[in-house]
């Protein structure tokens, strides 16, 4: 199996790629280099920090001679994050892979390039939410939408609670009483 993301810079969707990469035999693939220093092998396409908004776009070409290596006829390639299922609808329709594209997040007011073809054409659409689902389906007419919720890590959740860290802003010790935050902290805290 195949992944595709734009880095591995811990946000969301990368966060729930490296949970699954630790219970499923994967390659996975980056557009381009970040300076995280992570236990996870990847390949990125081109050694270059982040690049946003329209030049990622402008790089595609470039991207799609460095996939050419790594990328076969009918490889299944899962991409997430938006400049990902862009460049894995050009290597549908250039290399003749299979596409499975992740969409993390609905923004409704953004525009992406081709979002409607890039979508449309995909062999399966992953949503990690049902209302994002029915939304996916009713924006880009692609049957072929399902559901799959984001993994869960319980050996990190565990790992935290064994080190004393609670999401209400409680700190435990093990031989002393329960810390507490002031209620007015913890309201400004986001959980």
């Amino acid at each position: 199996m195949k992944m595709l993301i734009n880095s591995l810079e811990l946000g969301g969707a990368e966060r729930s790629l490296i949970t699954l990469s630790k219970y499923l035999d994967m390659e996975i693939f980056t557009l381009y280099d970040n300076s995280m220093q992570l236990d996870i092998k990847y390949t990125p396409l081109i050694r270059t920090k982040r690049m946003s908004g329209i030049l990622t776009y402008l790089y595609m070409p470039v991207f799609l001679l460095k996939a050419r290596k790594f990328f076969a006829t009918n490889d299944v390639v899962i991409s997430h994050l938006n400049q990902s299922n862009f460049l894995n609808f050009i290597m549908k329709n250039s290399l003749r892979t299979k596409a499975i594209m992740v969409i993390h997040n609905l923004n409704l007011n953004r525009k992406i390039p081709f979002e409607k073809q890039v979508f449309k054409s995909a062999d399966r659409i992953v949503c990690v939410s049902e209302h994002m689902r029915v939304d996916a389906v009713h924006r880009y007419k692609n049957p072929n939408t399902i559901t799959i919720h984001n993994p869960i890590d319980l050996d990190y959740i565990k790992d935290q609670a064994t080190h004393g860290k609670y999401l209400d802003g409680r700190v435990y010790h093990k031989h002393r009483k329960i810390c507490r935050f002031k209620k007015s902290e913890v309201s400004n805290r986001r959980l």
